[in-house]
């Protein structure tokens, strides 16, 4: 789940609702805090940033097709001259 700035603090502010949440806070580093939320983002941000490759890839899909083509020459090129010196 990605988290607004805005929404972050409201998660921040809303814990002191919470029963003992006050104890809880004393007890979090700032540290501690971001580590476990930024943790989160990135896992949501990178799921967000995945779909919208795979999104991007099927609408210039033609783009990507070249550009396949060309790196599979290039790694036979490469498979090829790795065998010759092998031998």
């Amino acid at each position: 789940m990605l988290f607004s700035v805005a929404n972050l603090y409201s998660r921040v502010t809303n814990v002191s609702f919470c029963v003992g949440a006050d104890e809880a806070l004393k007890d979090v580093s700032l540290d501690k805090f971001l580590a476990r939320n930024t943790s989160e983002d990135n896992v949501s941000f990178s799921e967000i940033m995945a779909e919208a490759e795979k999104k991007r890839r099927l609408k210039h899909a033609w783009l990507y097709e070249k550009v396949d083509e060309q790196l599979e020459v290039n790694m036979h090129d490469c498979l090829r001259k790795l065998k010759l010196t092998l031998h």
